[in-house]
């Protein structure tokens, strides 16, 4: 693959900052070789990033996320929420991207029935998203944040649009704790 290959994360206030650390951290350990930049509100320091980009007028919301995604400078992207512990090279996400567009796996919980979407279009999970820099995508990614109100794979639902060569990974690839 020739392509620019990166990680991504979005993090605004001190939580997710924190959290962001210990994140980036167990990268670093598995994946000291792929570059890392940081969306966020604050001038955070830190060995393991490779560029900081200020967030202007952040939402402290999940909306932050959605807004900032395709402002990759990446052409293949691993987006990692700040709560992610990477315990193993996962670069095989970046491969998926050779032939499809996005890569995420299902949430761990049922639907929401509160967007007018078939129940045949799954939500996903946005902790853990890998993609690739198309006109098609940047649409999905525009379309989440035009519909989303703060929540965040509800509406994945009606964003994820067919031009979007999608491959959804199973969802034991992401562990989630959910009480």
């Amino acid at each position: 693959m020739t392509d620019s290959c990166g990680i991504v994360y979005i993090a605004t206030g001190e939580r997710f900052i924190e959290e962001f650390r210990e994140s980036v951290r167990s990268v670093n350990d598995v994946m000291p070789s792929v570059p890392v930049v940081l969306f966020t509100d604050e001038d955070v320091e830190s060995p393991y990033v490779d560029d900081v980009r200020i967030i202007d007028d952040p939402r402290y919301d999940y909306l932050d996320k959605a807004a900032h995604l395709a402002d990759t400078p990446f052409d293949c992207t691993l987006f990692l929420d700040t709560d992610t512990y990477v315990t193993d090279d996962v670069s095989e996400l970046f491969t998926i991207l050779d032939e499809h567009d996005v890569s995420a796996a299902h949430a761990p919980l049922g639907i929401s029935t509160e967007l007018d979407v078939p129940e045949s279009y799954p939500e996903f999970n946005t902790g853990v998203i890998a993609y690739r820099q198309t006109e098609a995508v940047r649409e999905m990614i525009s379309t989440w944040y035009e519909i989303g109100d703060g929540g965040t794979r509800y509406a994945t639902r009606p964003a994820v649009i067919p031009e979007s060569r999608l491959r959804e990974r199973p969802p034991g690839s992401n562990v989630t704790n959910t009480v």
